[in-house]
């Protein structure tokens, strides 16, 4: 796969997880624009995967 096609897919995912969470296009072409870093914030504080680096800290 190539890195421009990498950076396509962040920008759609973030689109649709900014859309499940906030319903607000907004929102969407913001986090559109910041990708994979919406991506990584997303999947550490929006799901069980934040718990699961807390229990791996204590």
């Amino acid at each position: 796969m190539r890195i421009k096609g990498f950076g396509i897919i962040g920008s759609i995912l973030a689109v649709v997880l900014s859309w499940i969470v906030n319903h607000s296009v907004g929102w969407a072409i913001v986090h559109f624009f910041c990708s994979w870093l919406y991506v990584i914030y997303w999947l550490i504080v929006k799901t069980r995967f934040y718990d699961w680096l807390r229990s791996l800290v204590r």
